[in-house]
This record gives C-alpha cells, structure tokens and sequence, in this order.
C-alpha cells in the first residue's frame, strides 16, 4: 500500500474533522456553532448525520484509490445522499450544497507530505454523484410543492363553492 493511502489512514479522524468544519461552514455563525459543539446524535441530529457520512465518504475514497478504480455508486450513494439531502431542503444553490465535497481536495493536501493527483479524480466523481443527488432531491421537493399547492387551489374553489359535484 502506497504511502499517500497510509497518511490518508493515519489522519482519517482529522481529515474527517476538517471535512465536517468545511461542510458546517456554510451555515449562519449560531447553527455552524451549534452542529459543531452539540454532540448528542438526539439533540443534534444533523450533526450527527454529517460525521457520520463523511466518515463513510472517505472510507470509500481510501478502499477505491489504490486501484485507481471508479468509487462504487452502491457504496457512496447512501452516505452521499443523506449529506445532500440536508442541503437540498435548507435551499442551498447546487454550488452550495456540493461545495464541502471539493474541500476535501485542499483538505486532503494540507495534511498528507504525499500526495496524488489521481485522488482528485475520485473526489471529482463523488462531486458528480453529489450535484446528481442534489438535482433529484430538489426535482422531488419541486413536485411536492406543486402537488400541495394544486391541492390548496382546488380546495379553497371547491369552499367558494364554484365547484359542483356531478351526480
């Protein structure tokens, strides 16, 4: 096993740390400091969620990387999902919302002396994967709104009473 794939394993929990500060970064000063401090799972799940998933994230990285292989969609697309699927209901822009993907570059870079170029294509696959889950997490919330919103029209109509119901 290559020495880039050893610091990647030596470092994991901090590589892990930096991530999850990356990622909360994006929130208002008062929720970015909550999600970092609060370590109850029950009291905060979100933060709890995105340890968790970041975790799994840079696992499949280090598993998919001394191959050079394609990450194994099966394998990414849960824990990616949960990260994305948070940003997609908080509004976030797509560029947003898949931004603490990317940081894992510089991240990654910062605290490996080794480094490899070919784990940048790897993080540029998750960051795919990533905008593809965002896009489809927003798709739903758009088709829900749009669903609840019908439901209102035809409901407030049918209490003006400029509905009739056909015998």
């Amino acid at each position: 096993m290559g020495q880039f794939i050893k610091q990647l394993q030596n470092n994991r929990e901090s590589i892990i740390l930096k991530w999850f500060d990356s990622m909360v970064a994006d929130y208002p000063p008062n929720t970015s400091h909550f999600l970092k401090t609060q370590s109850d799972t029950f009291a905060n799940p979100v933060g709890g969620t995105m340890s968790e998933n970041l975790g799994l994230l840079l696992d499949q990285l280090i598993q998919a990387f001394p191959n050079k292989k394609a990450l194994d969609p099966k394998k990414i697309t849960k824990p990616l999902d949960a990260l994305i699927r948070i940003r997609a209901v908080q509004d976030f822009t797509p560029a947003r919302a898949v931004r603490f993907i990317f940081t894992l570059k510089s991240i990654v870079r910062q605290s490996s002396e080794e480094y490899d170029d070919q784990f940048e294509t790897l993080v540029d696959q998750l960051g795919l994967a990533g905008f593809d889950i965002y896009m489809t997490c927003r798709e739903k919330l758009y088709e829900i709104q749009a669903t609840e919103m019908r439901k209102r029209t035809y409901n407030a109509v049918k209490r003006a009473g400029l509905i009739a119901e056909v015998a």
